[in-house]
């Protein structure tokens, strides 16, 4: 059996699409300027196609995911 460790920070690349350096300390400030969250919808993205690259194994492995709650990880992983 795999183990994967799973981890999305919510709040990453917000502040790179409003021209600040970053969101660490300023997310409320990206959010004013307009940032939206992408990284949950990347990380859904990435397990859907490593899912349909899985369905096309003949023998997938078995995985156990190690993950934080919420938008940390679980609602990801929950909707896949």
């Amino acid at each position: 059996m795999l183990r994967i460790g799973f981890l999305v920070n919510p709040i990453a690349g917000m502040g790179g699409r409003v021209g600040l350096k970053g969101t660490d300390d300023v997310a409320e400030e990206a959010v004013r300027l307009g940032a939206e969250p992408m990284a949950n919808e990347r990380a859904l993205e990435t397990l859907r196609e490593l899912k349909r690259l899985m369905d096309a194994m003949l023998e997938p492995p078995a995985i156990e995911w190690l993950t934080a709650s919420g938008l940390m990880g679980a609602d990801a992983l929950a909707k896949t």
